[in-house]
């Protein structure tokens, strides 16, 4: 009887102890500071993990986290911005800032030009 009690107890200890956290879903939108336009395609990482997801066509993503962590936003032609987000945070919207683009000049000489 005591081998039982003994086996009971040490199931329901083992257990607790191999409890894993849940999963937690972070959402939200990625735009464009200067018009609030989607940015689509753009990169929501989480830092210190391989976990890496991207925004679909209106700019929407959605990442499964287990822990607080730092999510890090990125697009083509874009700053790059950081967020620290807790499991309880929803929705997780962030406004990236467009890089200028300068307009490079480009001049052929004139005897290369045929008509």
């Amino acid at each position: 009887m005591n081998k039982i009690i003994l086996l009971v107890v040490g199931v329901v200890l083992t257990s607790f102890s191999f409890k894993s956290p849940t999963d937690t879903y972070i959402r939200g939108q990625v735009t464009d500071i200067t018009n609030g336009n989607p940015i689509a395609f753009a990169n929501v990482r989480l830092r210190g993990s391989a976990i890496t997801k991207r925004t679909d066509a209106n700019g929407y993503y959605c990442v499964q986290i287990k822990d607080a962590g730092v999510l890090e936003f990125s697009a083509s032609s874009y700053y790059g911005k950081n967020r620290k987000v807790a499991t309880d945070d929803n929705p997780v919207d962030m406004q990236l800032q467009p890089i200028p683009v300068k307009p490079v000049p480009v001049k052929a000489p004139v005897d290369t030009i045929r008509s």
